[in-house]
């Protein structure tokens, strides 16, 4: 990108990690790639790339057309013209969102083991793992079994924000399959 944050390239690389094409992007200002969290991080890469300063290879969040936010690590350096002059913005982008999902289902399988091996208690054992899904696997966590009947028992609801715990029993509801016969 330019120095006012202009995408001027567009690589196959990037429309896969991204989900624009060339088209949709290129002309377009970078900050359509990045999460609300993170407006303030590319007008920082270009006032210090601008100004002859590096930026240490990093991991950054940003956002696929569809709207879910993807982990990069990325390698970012100047382009130059002849003379020298700083015109724009390389940035080498890598998809780390794969690795990071799977350390975090590591992470929450090791965690859920050591739970279960504390207590013989069937209700704390169970809100021990609903709640423990919240935030690196779920942002909220219904748990229903199948009883001998067919029909579908609710044991546990977990939700991190309380203005919207009341609402996810029947959001699940709508969208929970029922059994066959």
């Amino acid at each position: 990108y330019d120095l006012k944050g202009v995408v001027q390239s567009w690589n196959r690389a990037a429309a896969r990690i991204y989900g624009y094409s060339r088209e949709e992007v290129v002309g377009k200002h970078v900050s359509v790639l990045l999460p609300a969290s993170q407006t303030s991080e590319i007008d920082n890469i270009v006032r210090v790339i601008s100004t002859g300063g590096r930026i240490p290879a990093h991991q950054s969040a940003r956002r696929h057309k569809n709207g879910r936010e993807v982990e990069v690590s990325m390698a970012v350096s100047p382009i130059v013209d002849g003379s020298g002059q700083v015109i724009g913005v390389s940035s080498v982008t890598r998809d780390i969102s794969k690795p990071q999902r799977l350390s975090a289902a590591r992470q929450f399988l090791s965690d859920i083991s050591e739970h279960l091996s504390e207590s013989l208690d069937y209700g704390k054992t169970i809100e021990n793992v609903v709640n423990l899904s919240l935030g690196p696997l779920a942002d909220c966590c219904s748990l229903d079994l199948l009883t001998d009947d067919g029909s579908l028992e609710h044991v546990a609801l977990a939700h991190p924000n309380p203005n919207l715990f009341d609402r996810v029993p029947d959001l699940v509801r709508r969208r929970t399959p029922r059994p066959s016969p």
